[in-house]
Order: structure tokens, then sequence, then C-alpha cells
């Protein structure tokens, strides 16, 4: 084996297979090659070798190839296999080439993406990501710059497979918000919990000044049968606050969702990337005016396609003051129909409060408002769950009314400390019906509306 770049030195080049039968196997398991690596190793360097083959007059050679320090890792803990890098994009290291990652794949089935990246925005004209610029053909904005690179533990402190990078948006100059973000990715082996991966991102303040109207959301271009997006639909369940992308051709029978998960203030934009549909299109470009668009008008647009599509899932607005952090958490996932969406999303919500407890970030778990989300399933039958916030402790009372505002059933009437509480709500005594439910904290009321089908 001979080192074909500046990077590496070979140590043991050689091995003698002996003589072999034919179509018999064999490795080289006892006289490994091995190299060195310089201690001037840039990140994701690309290391090339030619292995030499010889046996009497036959000779032949093959080039082999491999990333030195790679800077992003491939999360695959359970049905989900996504890459994850250091500089806040998802899918690839390396677009629009692609071949530094292994983008996207549900139960080892095909690539499905074909860039992912985040986006933090305060305005039309304040725009940090690593999403497409605004040049047709040219390669994605450099805005973050990393300061911990992706490291992935086997497993992790609280899920099987757990991730964590940091990076700011110092890559931004002048134009920057002010943002250093730690993203921590979780995935688990166990059912029901096999079918996604949660991103949480960690926003942290490091101006001196307070920052307003911050919106977060992630980028994604999906292509769903062979690398073209042909027949692809991305659509936005606004019940259930999903968005979800399939194929209505003789595509793959793969469901995809992304979410935000930590947010009352949802926002999504479906995207036909040629303009097609009357939006805008990207195969242009993506200018920052558009990734505003996208990110600040609640669910804008709520469908694109069939066709080449690519869509936003976001959360906001945030304020932060300064030094303070909130954070922002996603999931991806994948299944067989919405349902199974929906059912993944759920579940996501449902584990991440314990995720950031247990993983000894308390701080961040506290809600800044009070919030009431909408129960899930809707319509439910016989229950459903209720998931309500409080960013100070109080006495809180929840209940339940029909049509008629008599009052139904009482489900919580203490005091509370500060957090994020689920509670469950079982229908099995009451007829069909639309019914109310609300609560109230200090002097913070709010009602939602649900639908019982039996």
């Amino acid at each position: 084996m001979q080192s074909k770049n500046a990077y590496s030195t070979v140590v043991n080049g050689n091995f003698n297979a002996g003589s072999k039968s034919m179509l018999e196997e064999f490795d080289n398991l006892s006289s490994k090659f091995t190299f060195t690596l310089s201690q001037t190793l840039p990140a994701n360097a690309k290391l090339d070798f030619i292995l030499d083959f010889s046996d009497g007059s036959y000779s032949d050679y093959q080039w082999l190839g491999a990333i030195g320090n790679p800077t992003y890792t491939t999360q695959a803990g359970n049905d989900i296999s996504l890459t994850i890098t250091s500089k806040g994009t998802l899918g690839f290291n390396d677009f629009p080439n692609n071949l530094q990652g292994d983008g996207f794949h549900f139960l080892e089935g095909s690539n499905l993406l074909f860039e992912g990246a985040l986006i933090l925005a305060t305005s039309s004209t304040q725009v940090s990501d690593v999403a497409r610029g605004p040049v047709q053909g040219g390669p994605q904005n450099t805005d973050f710059t990393v300061v911990q690179p992706f490291i992935l533990e086997i497993p992790g402190t609280v899920a099987d497979q757990q991730g964590s990078a940091i990076f700011n948006d110092d890559g931004a100059g002048g134009n920057k918000i002010g943002i250093t973000t730690k993203l921590e990715s979780f995935s688990f082996a166990d059912i029901p919990h096999n079918n996604y991966i949660i991103l949480k991102y960690n926003l942290t303040n490091n101006t001196v000044s307070s920052i307003s109207n911050l919106h977060a959301g992630l980028f994604f271009d999906w292509d769903l049968i062979d690398g073209s997006g042909a027949g692809d639909v991305t659509s936005y369940d606004s019940l259930n606050n999903l968005s979800y992308t399939n194929n209505t051709t003789s595509g793959p029978d793969t469901w995809i969702t992304t979410a935000a998960i930590t947010s009352g203030n949802f926002s999504f934009w479906a995207i036909k990337n040629d303009g097609g549909d009357g939006g805008f299109q990207i195969y242009d470009g993506f200018t920052d005016s558009e990734k505003w668009e996208t990110l600040s008008n609640g669910i804008g647009k709520p469908t694109a396609g069939p066709g080449d599509i690519s869509h936003v899932v976001g959360s906001g607005p945030f304020n932060i003051n300064a030094g303070e952090t909130i954070d922002v958490g996603f999931v991806i996932g994948a299944g067989l129909n919405l349902t199974e969406l929906q059912t993944i999303v759920a579940n996501a919500r449902l584990k991440y409060p314990s995720l950031v407890l247990n993983a000894g970030d308390e701080e961040n778990i506290l809600p800044r408002s009070y919030n009431l989300t909408q129960n899930f399933p809707n319509p439910f039958n016989p229950s459903t769950l209720i998931e309500y916030s409080l960013p100070e402790e109080g006495f809180v009372s929840l209940k339940v009314y029909n049509l008629l505002g008599e009052d139904v059933i009482t489900l919580v009437n203490e005091n509370k400390k500060a957090g994020v509480y689920t509670v469950k709500f079982d229908g099995t005594n009451l007829t069909s019906g639309v019914y109310f439910y609300r609560i109230t904290s200090g002097d913070h009321t709010m009602t939602k509306k649900m639908i019982l089908t039996k």
C-alpha cells in the first residue's frame, strides 16, 4: 500500500496472502495495513492510497480513500440514520457534492435527503445560516463557526446514541446576530422511540444587549425518489403541528416528518423548488429575504408539490436577554403513513422534557411564558394528552367543559412549580362531541377546543 497524500505515512503496507483457491475468501487481519497521521492534519482531509496487487506476472492496483479528522458523524442508533455536522448542516458536510456524509435513511433504505441546515434570523436583513446561498448553483452560506466539533457518544448519558457540537455565528461578520449554539442529538433504540431523532439547540445570547424577534428553523430539501424528487409532496398538519413529506408516484412508501417540539409558536413554509406553484423558487438561489419569509409568517405556505420540494420548519419569535440561553427542539422521523408520523411527534414531545432534565440542563426546561398546547391526538377516542407550560410557580386549575359550559372534570387543581407538564384526559364515560379545556394560573387563562369521537 502506498500513501498518495501529504498527511499519512505507511507503517505496514505489505501482506502476503499465499496460495488461494478460486473464489476462496480471505483477509489480512494477521497483518493489517497501518499508517500514521501528521499532527498538522486539517479537518476533513482527503486521504488517498494505492493498493498494489501482484502474483507472478500479474499485477494491478486499486485506489482507496478515507477522510481524516472528520467534523461530521452519522448517527444511526435506531431505524433512522442522519449525518450531523459540526457547522449546523444536516445530511452532508460538503454540499452540493454530498460525498462527506450519508444523508438521511429509514430502515436502511436509500438516502432521501439532499440538503439540511439550521437558519437563525431576526429580520430579512439579519440572517445567520448555513443553507444554500443566493447564487444559483453556489455553495452553502458559512455563517456558523465551529467551536467544538460534533462528537457522538455510544451510549450517551440519556440516550442510546447522543451527540453534541458547539458553533457560533461569527462567520456572518458584522451582520451576525450574536448567538452561540450548542446542538445536542438523541436517538433511542427502544419502541416506541426507535423511529426518530431529536435535535436540541441551546441558543445563548453572547452579546451585551437583548436579542428580540429571533426565529429558529431547519431547512430540508428532500428527494424521495431517484435523487430528483419527482412526485414528492410536502405539507403541514396544523392540527398536530408537524410537517409530512411523501411521494405520490410509484416511489418509496416512506413518509417523513419534521416538527418543532418546544414552542407553541410554530412556523412552516413549503417550497416547490422550481417555483411552479406560484411561490418563490430556490433553483436560482435562496436569499435572506426568502429565508426570513419562511420563518416569520407562521404556517405561511402549507403545501408544495408534487415535484422537487423543500420546506422550512421553525419556531419563534424569541427574546433572549444578554447572557441568557433558551432551547429550541426539533424532531425528524419516518414511518409508513401520516398516522405513524403523528404518533412519532407526540412521543418526541413527551420525551423531550425528561431529556433536558436528565441531561443536567434543568434551567433550560423552564418556559419563558404561559402556554397551553393543542391536545394530541385530536379528535380522540377515548383518551388524549394535554400539555401546559408555567414560567413560574403558582396555583393551577385545568378543567374540561362541555358545549353548555358545564364543568365535566377537573384535571389539575393544585400548586405547581415552573415547568412543562402533560396530563392525560380519559373520555371513556363521556359522549361524543366538542369539549373545551381551560387552564387558569394567576392572571393567565387559556382555552382550547377538542373533539371526542366514538
